[in-house]
């Protein structure tokens, strides 16, 4: 005796049917989202210049040492954008707040790596120059 499934061929009684409609079939798009490169930049930017704004303050106005207006500015830093990249990545629904976080603390070093290596540079292309005149 043959089984009938619902929406079976008629040329294959005993296998189930099987195929799947991909015009009704509803994709997750937050378990597909990664890194967001406004919000890695975004939160870059925002955490770099209150870092910069808050040395100046400790430094200058407050008058506290170079040491201690480090620290905050390094706290502040750190404070910022994670701040700004989780508050970024909640309000654009991402699910990827780790992800934006890291690749916004790795885009920070590389802006640090860079500057000291340009500082480097500069500094012996001076050398160069300065031997080179005298």
């Amino acid at each position: 005796m043959t089984q009938h499934y619902p929406n079976q061929p008629p040329d294959h009684p005993n296998l189930p049917h099987t195929s799947l409609d991909l015009d009704t079939y509803n994709y997750d798009e937050d378990n597909l989202s990664g890194p967001s490169l406004p919000i890695i930049l975004l939160s870059s930017a925002c955490s770099v210049g209150a870092s910069i704004l808050s040395f100046y303050l400790a430094y200058e106005i407050l008058r506290l040492r170079i040491e201690v207006s480090v620290g905050i500015a390094t706290f502040l830093l750190l404070a910022v954008l994670g701040a700004v990249s989780a508050g970024l990545s909640a309000i654009s629904g991402s699910r990827s707040t780790m992800s934006n976080l890291g690749f916004s603390c790795g885009l920070i070093l590389l802006m640090g790596l860079f500057f000291s290596l340009c500082m480097i540079g500069g500094a012996f292309a001076a050398m160069l120059l300065t031997l080179a005149s005298s």
